[in-house]
């Protein structure tokens, strides 16, 4: 269709628009006005989709092309496909040519209009793979039609969504690797740049496995009702990986790159006792400043006095209190030599002093709270916490969710991009890298 046909029956499209507002007489609304334009303007967008496409020919260009094998591609036939678009499908005849060497097929226009496989636009995969990002498939697949006309199962919301979170991974893990040989640039200059790290346990077919979570953010100096400053976390981002710490550790460490790391003033490490938290912190933030939560810590102190007082909630409170207050002036060596001077305790509670002690020795220059609340530093790990729940639980952990290994990382993958505001980025570096493809090597195309 040329362009003056075009204009022509756009014109139409115009008038049967307004034909359809004034059948309703006066009783005309304003949604009835913006259905009938909305109508209007998808019935034009098809109209100028198609008509591109047309222009853009079948990709024919001659009766033999390359083939990476080394030999060469006969032209067979031109083969039609349908594509399903924002405003409606659009029909493309492609050249198709065939290797009788190895035995590879290819569609040059394909290649050329940078199309995805199956019969979905990308803007349209990008669409329902953010949807999946934030809701069940099935319900991104009934929120994408109900928003835009637009009818994706759930089986295919699930395969397409986990397509571009498996692209995804594949970045991160570049990444990852580049932060641990080369080091990975950024314009951030943050005064103090915490990394809290967590586990959140998800359930896969083959039972529960833990998700590695981690929360990075700037720590901006405020102050409180009170007067006194504290941090307050901004700019969070977010790590989420089902990995060995090893691998975890890595892309930690490549995010808290991109965030600054190396131009901060300070960074601080805050998270539980888990020996494998601290055993990364060594290995990727070796300078950073070591803090165990204060509730992990004082949960410690609490366990052990429910055992010794055992029934008597006043006297275990008591003494918790004394012992918290000592915590909390960072003494823990005085605390330790009061547990180690208790008499009289029954096998368990002597224990449970046991792993007390050892646990207060083992991390006692991460308890140095006194001098943590004088710097304004955070104690608590409530924002890695919240992360556990908003990256993980609020999309992995609904009732009766039950994940393949691939499955769970592939849609955290698309999670983190989006809450980590970088989407948008991660598209338009992945059409840029189609579109230079198809400029380069236009006749290279396996089939899709």
């Amino acid at each position: 269709m040329n362009r003056t046909n075009i204009i022509a029956v756009m014109s139409g499209i115009v008038e049967r628009s307004f034909q359809e507002t004034r059948s309703l007489g006066g009783g005309a609304t304003i949604h009835d006005m913006e259905t009938a334009a909305w109508k209007a303007a998808r019935q034009f967008g098809q109209l100028m989709i198609q008509a591109q496409a047309d222009e853009a020919g079948n990709g024919y260009m001659g009766s033999r092309i390359p083939c990476e094998c080394g030999a060469k591609m006969r032209y067979v036939d031109t083969r039609s496909r349908t594509v399903t678009t924002w405003c409606g499908q659009m029909t493309l005849r492609r050249a198709y040519y065939r290797c009788d060497s190895c035995g590879t097929s290819a569609f040059p226009l394909d290649k050329q209009l940078c199309m995805p496989a199956g019969h979905f636009s990308e803007s349209i995969i990008e669409a329902i793979g953010y949807c999946s990002a934030q809701l069940p498939f099935e319900c991104a697949s009934e929120t994408l039609e109900r928003l835009t006309g637009i009818s994706v199962s759930q089986k295919e919301a699930q395969i397409l969504s986990e397509g571009i979170g498996a692209e995804m991974d594949e970045e991160l893990k570049e990444q990852a690797q580049i932060a641990v040989t080369e080091g990975l640039d950024s314009a951030s200059n943050p005064d103090r740049l915490y990394v809290t790290i967590d586990g959140v346990m998800v359930r896969e077919l083959d039972g529960w496995h833990e998700t590695k979570v981690s929360a990075i953010y700037d720590g901006v100096s405020e102050a409180g009702s009170d007067g006194v400053y504290a941090d307050v976390a901004n700019d969070i981002t977010y790590v989420a990986r089902k990995a060995p710490p090893d691998e975890f550790g890595a892309c930690v460490s490549a995010e808290a790159q991109q965030r600054g790391e190396a131009n901060a003033a300070e960074v601080i490490a805050l998270a539980d006792g888990a020996v494998w938290i601290w055993n990364l912190v060594d290995a990727y933030f070796p300078e950073a400043v070591q803090i165990i939560d204060w509730y992990h810590a004082s949960e410690h102190v609490w366990r052990f006095a429910r055992v010794v007082y055992d029934g008597n909630e006043d006297r275990c409170k008591s003494w918790v209190n004394e012992q918290l207050e000592l915590l909390s002036n960072g003494r823990v060596e005085e605390l330790v030599g009061q547990l180690r001077a208790m008499t009289g305790l029954r096998d368990e509670a002597s224990a449970e002093r046991a792993d007390l002690a050892r646990y207060l020795e083992t991390n006692r220059e991460r308890m140095r709270y006194d001098e943590y609340r004088a710097k304004g530093y955070h104690i608590g790990s409530g924002v890695v916490e919240s992360a556990c729940k908003n990256v993980v639980q609020m999309r992995q952990k609904r009732p009766g969710m039950r994940w393949s290994a691939g499955g769970s990382q592939k849609v955290l993958n698309l999670r983190t991009y989006a809450l980590n505001g970088k989407w948008d980025e991660f598209w338009r570096n992945r059409r840029a890298k189609a579109r230079s493809g198809a400029q380069g090597q236009p006749n290279l195309l396996r089939a899709a």
